[in-house]
Parts: C-alpha cells; sequence; structure tokens
C-alpha cells in the first residue's frame, strides 16, 4: 500500500471516530450528524463524503479546514493525520527549509 493511500484511510477513520464521539455526547437538544448531514455542512456530496470516510479519495485542503470546523476540530491535528502541512503552515516551512531557494 502507498503513503498516500494510507493517509486517506487514516484520515476517513478519524473523521468516523470524531463524528462517532460527537454523536455519542450529543444531548437531546443537540441533534446527532449523520455522514449525509456532514456532507451537507461540508459542502461536498455524500458520495464524495463516504469515499473520504471510506479513504478511497484525498480530501483537498478546503475539505480538511472545513470537516475541522463543522466537527469543531483543531485544524493542524487534522492536516497532521491526512498527512499534510496546514495551508497557514506552509509558507513559514518553506522559509525555514528552502532558504535561499524560496523566492
Amino acid at each position: 500500500m502507498d503513503k498516500d493511500k494510507l493517509y486517506q484511510e487514516r484520515f476517513g477513520n478519524y473523521v468516523r471516530d470524531k463524528l462517532n464521539i460527537r454523536n455519542n455526547f450529543m444531548t437531546e437538544i443537540s441533534k446527532k450528524m449523520s455522514i449525509p448531514e456532514l456532507a451537507k455542512e461540508v459542502g461536498v456530496s455524500k458520495v464524495w463524503m463516504y469515499e473520504i470516510i471510506n479513504g478511497n479519495k484525498k480530501a483537498s485542503d478546503e475539505n480538511i479546514v472545513n470537516i475541522s470546523r463543522v466537527l469543531e476540530l483543531d485544524e493542524v491535528e487534522s492536516f497532521k493525520v491526512a498527512g499534510r502541512i496546514h495551508p497557514d503552515d506552509l509558507e513559514d516551512y518553506k522559509k525555514k527549509y528552502l532558504k535561499k531557494y524560496y523566492l
């Protein structure tokens, strides 16, 4: 299995687990969220969300940010689980590690 596929599966499992944890602690006042409802809140189709959760599709940076927002997760942690660098940190990494080669 290649590294990208491993990260896709890991991120999918992470989202599923966080959604389940969220739903396990919801009271009657707050409604539990299904995967199709999560997809709607994130702004993707339910098919695409199932593909992300099942590790078959790579979530875009925008999807990771929106999933984190909807599930009230730490964005930086979500990006790490997905094997990516948060876009806000990317410029800093480029400057630090590429130094004179970074324009």
